[in-house]
């Protein structure tokens, strides 16, 4: 009798096989694919994602028959992943000098395991309403970006996420540019007085 075998994950490690003989026999087995999963002695090691088939064997004397009987076995990788993807545009129009703007992007996590920001750095210029957080497995976070010009000139840069992502890209590209206050920005009108 050999034991039905259930979908192993890789991170679930070694176990052991399981089959008995009413000959009493010794057992040994073997795995198709060494790929996938080795076997020592009765303990499997799953290696990696795939379907190997695994006989267990027991070789027969003169009172028995050799017999072998076998067994589907299906790795999963079930490994933490959190995989970061980070989407929006991020280009202001130009802004008077001490007048703010605001935009979002959005930060989504396409993994199987939470996903840890642990900082957003924002470039000279631009400020978030959001220094650090998590996404859960599947998810996403809207990140809303705020630029405030204090000097006339362009402020190109890039804001970057740190963050436990096993892949994917975590920073986005941001622009924008301050303009001076000239005589006609905001100022009152004035008109003479007459006499």
């Amino acid at each position: 009798t050999f034991i039905t075998l259930a979908d192993r994950g890789i991170t679930q490690g070694a176990f052991n096989l399981v089959a008995t003989s009413t000959s009493g026999l010794a057992i040994s087995y073997t795995s198709a694919t060494t790929s996938v999963a080795t076997i020592s002695g009765s303990t499997v090691t799953p290696l990696t994602a795939g379907t190997t088939i695994i006989t267990a064997s027991q070789a027969g004397n003169s009172n028995y028959n050799a017999a072998a009987v076998t067994q589907s076995l299906t790795i999963v990788d079930d490994t933490p992943k959190r995989s970061i993807s980070v989407t929006g545009t991020l280009k202001f129009d130009d802004l008077i000098l001490l007048e703010t703007a605001t935009k979002t992007f959005t930060v989504s996590n396409t993994g199987n395991d939470k996903l840890n920001i642990t900082s957003l750095t924002y470039p000279e210029g631009y400020s978030g309403d959001i220094t650090s957080g998590s996404v859960a497995a599947g998810g996403s976070l809207s990140v809303t970006v705020t630029f405030a010009p204090t000097q006339a000139k362009e402020y190109p840069g890039t804001i970057t996420l740190t963050s436990n992502a096993t892949s994917g890209t975590g920073s986005i590209s941001v622009t924008g540019k301050g303009i001076p206050i000239t005589a006609n920005d905001d100022m009152p009108v004035v008109k003479p007085m007459s006499v």
